[in-house]
């Protein structure tokens, strides 16, 4: 049996972290699992699709996070559902430069999303939301 390698330490969750209740999935453009690089023209545009989703109501804030040959740093892309009912979000970025370009997908819980979108049902049903205001208030 072969001996697996541990992950990359940027990759490894810090002692005592809890498990992160977002499941991203199916992410692509990829060659081989992401073995293999996806190749594209300076100026044509790289779509990137990925499955996100997590336990619960909770409402997500996804992005798909990029970078150039120049190692400038990370540029975030907010990626839109494009189909909510399969958990599907894509967004679209352009290489500028000729080089290696790399991006991953992140996403986390949008708690005061999430609070709105709650407080707006409670609202429409006619329930009383003065709790819900005081904890949006805080």
């Amino acid at each position: 049996m072969a001996k697996r390698s541990a992950p990359p330490a940027e990759s490894r969750a810090p002692t005592g972290a809890r498990p992160s209740r977002i499941v991203i999935d199916q992410v692509g453009p990829a060659l081989d699992g992401g073995r293999l690089p996806v190749k594209r023209v300076v100026g044509e545009p790289v779509t990137v699709e990925a499955t996100v989703y997590a336990d619960g109501h909770d409402r997500l804030f996804v992005a798909v996070q990029h970078r150039g040959p120049d190692d400038r740093g990370w540029v975030l892309v907010p990626m839109e559902a494009t189909n909510p009912g399969l958990d599907r979000w894509a967004a679209t970025f352009t290489p500028e430069a000729v080089g290696r370009h790399r991006y991953r997908v992140v996403a986390w819980i949008d708690h005061v999303g999430s609070w709105a979108d709650g407080t707006r049902r409670k609202l429409d049903a006619g329930v009383d939301v003065a709790s819900d205001l005081l904890a949006g208030a805080a």
